[in-house]
């Protein structure tokens, strides 16, 4: 039905929609006429392309598809909010003291000292490409790899067909009609696929391994012994060319086709243009570094640091994060808050407790020491009045200004006392303390030979309320009602011993043919749900709780920046925006006749030796 959907959204592009009150917006139409749809202080403009953009980007519309302009609309008040709140960056203040304005600092520095290398460092050498080869070839333990493969693949598998849509079908197919099906309809699909764009459209398509498939297919760079022996034995085969459909092979996660993007054999490849470029810019990294550090050593010898080392060993419960642990001659003073900062972030990059000693607290001053340096020597030589520094600098700022502006909008006032969540979880008790915790389904037999035969048909993967239907005595109108009990617990009426066989069950388990009064039965637990405490359905209720607050916090934050701008919206009336699929689908990739040979393999299944 979506794919019908999506191709009348194609269509509808072409030709025009019937209207219902208003036209139709398209994404082919705005390339020839792009209406504005609001302005702001009548300069600002958010155009349907904007709008249309939005609604492209989300995952809704892989196929296409037709929005109506009730639901566009929603789209476009949060386009209106994000540029409301940019118009607010623009004049917004960050307080020196807030992690926004340190991330921000950190960021511009780092883009000073780039800038520094590039305006001060560079300049001071050369690196000719005589040079480069020469380093290229000598430099073995730099350039030399083992034998890798760019790669992509389709992948068809037993087990995703067995648990995706058509599951219990592919499940009554035998595992050897199943594995010729795979390979069948890859060997279809491998005729329709001419390049590398069409074999990405394809494993967005029908590649089983949904992770990659998003993506196209793409595996990346994999080094040799990462891959399937059945693989390798392929795509590392120099007699297989790369940008080719390779395939189908055999692996033990199922069927695959190959696209190979590049490979490389162990050893050093021959030099070419951008491996030139590579070892150039190491070349000149490592010379600007050499220069760097002589100009740091020589900035530490005519300006000494003095470390306030009782401060400076002090655990962050116990220090003024405004007292000083450095001091330097013209950078001023580095204050606690500041070290406690980069030894944070150390402890959380290597994911353990450090506790680092006098010497060590020392050294990792001196990376901050060396920044205030090339912040001074920045402003001295007039690298921060650069054009390209000021731009990027502001852009920078105004970046993490909308960041905060949002936070504090929606999110800087937000707490739940214990009293709300207790008062929560007591007015919505059933919710969390359920009486009825087990989804049981049983088929009663008889006798124990056909109950245990009916178990061993569930154990294959047939369903059992289709079971139910063929062997539950009883008339056939009633028999599926009859074997699914829905939710039961304790206090339900059942035979004696099915409670307490029901509590050792896990979701999807069968149970072996047991014995009552009412025959021999054979329960399956569909699903079991569980109860929670105060404690631990906390997590849930808070987020409840969060839910509810941004929805109001972002009415408010929405009333306060539109309090002091002009907003005008054209009165054009639109009946809903047509969506484009995001890429042109390849045919299905199946043999002709397709069902009558799945019917075949069936009947093959069923017929027997």
């Amino acid at each position: 039905m979506w794919l019908l959907v999506g191709a009348l959204a194609f269509v509808s592009a072409c030709v025009a929609p019937p209207l219902s009150n208003g036209k139709y917006l398209s994404m082919y139409s705005v390339e020839s006429d792009n209406p504005t749809l609001v302005k702001i202080d009548g300069r600002q403009v958010i155009s349907s392309q904007d709008l249309i953009e939005r609604l492209s980007a989300s995952d809704l519309f892989r196929s296409g598809g037709i929005v109506s302009w009730d639901d566009a609309r929603d789209t476009l008040e949060n386009i209106i909010r994000d540029s409301l709140i940019s118009l607010a960056a623009d004049t917004f203040t960050l307080d020196p003291g807030s992690g926004s304005y340190f991330d921000y600092k950190s960021v511009y520095e780092g883009l000073l000292k780039q800038e520094f290398i590039t305006e001060v460092v560079y300049p001071q050498f050369k690196v000719d490409s005589a040079e480069a080869d020469s380093f290229y070839y000598a430099r073995q333990d730099i350039f030399t790899f083992f034998s890798q493969v760019d790669l992509a693949h389709i992948v068809l598998s037993k087990s995703g067909y067995r648990n995706e849509e058509d599951s219990l079908y592919y499940r009554a197919i035998s595992d050897d009609s199943l594995e010729s099906l795979m390979e069948t309809r890859l060997s279809a699909l491998k005729e329709q696929i001419t390049d590398s764009t069409s074999f990405q459209e394809a494993a967005e398509l029908y590649s089983l391994d949904r992770s990659s498939g998003e993506r196209g297919g793409r595996l990346g760079w994999i080094e040799t012994g990462n891959l399937h022996p059945e693989i390798e034995d392929v795509v590392f085969d120099s007699s297989v060319s790369v940008r080719e459909v390779v395939g189908p092979v055999k692996s033990r996660d199922g069927w695959h086709l190959f696209y190979m993007y590049g490979r490389h054999f162990e050893g050093i490849p021959e030099m070419n243009e951008g491996r030139l470029a590579q070892a150039t810019n190491i070349i000149a990294n490592m010379r600007a570094q050499e220069i760097m550090n002589g100009i740091f050593d020589s900035l530490l010898a005519l300006y000494p640091v003095t470390f306030n080392d009782s401060v400076l060993m002090l655990p962050s419960t116990d220090a003024d994060p405004e007292t000083w642990v450095a001091w330097t001659e013209g950078i001023d003073t580095i204050r606690y808050k500041t070290f406690s900062r980069e030894l944070e972030g150390l402890r959380a990059s290597q994911s353990l407790s450090l506790n680092p000693t006098l010497p060590q607290r020392r050294y990792m001053l001196l990376p901050i020491v060396n920044s205030r340096h090339i912040l001074r020597m920045c402003g001295e030589l007039g690298v921060v009045d650069l054009p390209r520094v000021q731009n990027e600098s502001r852009r920078y700022y105004t970046g993490y200004a909308r960041g905060e502006i949002l936070r504090r909008g929606t999110a800087a006032d937000f707490r739940v006392s214990d009293e709300e969540i207790e008062k929560y979880y007591t007015a919505h008790k059933g919710r969390f303390q359920l009486d009825k915790q087990f989804h049981v389904q049983q088929i009663i037999m008889e006798d124990s030979l056909h109950a245990e035969f009916v178990r061993s048909l569930a154990e294959s993967g047939t369903d059992f309320l289709d079971l139910a239907q063929e062997y539950y005595p009883g008339e056939p109108d009633i028999r599926r009602v009859a074997a699914d009990l829905g939710y039961v617990g304790q206090k339900d009426p059942l035979p004696e011993g099915v409670f307490n066989l029901i509590q050792s069950m896990t979701a999807g388990d069968i149970s072996e043919p047991f014995k009552t009064e009412f025959g021999f039965h054979v329960v399956r637990l569909a699903e079991r749900k569980r109860s929670y405490s105060v404690a631990e359905a906390r997590g849930d209720i808070v987020k409840e709780f969060r839910q509810k607050y941004l929805e109001k916090a972002v009415k408010r934050l929405d009333r306060d920046l539109r309090r002091n701008h002009t907003i005008w919206r054209s009165r054009e009336r639109y009946a809903g925006i047509l969506i484009g699929p995001k890429l042109d689908r390849l045919a299905i990739p199946d043999v002709p006749d397709t069902l009558n040979l799945l019917d075949d393999l069936t009947a093959s299944d069923q017929a027997g030796p």
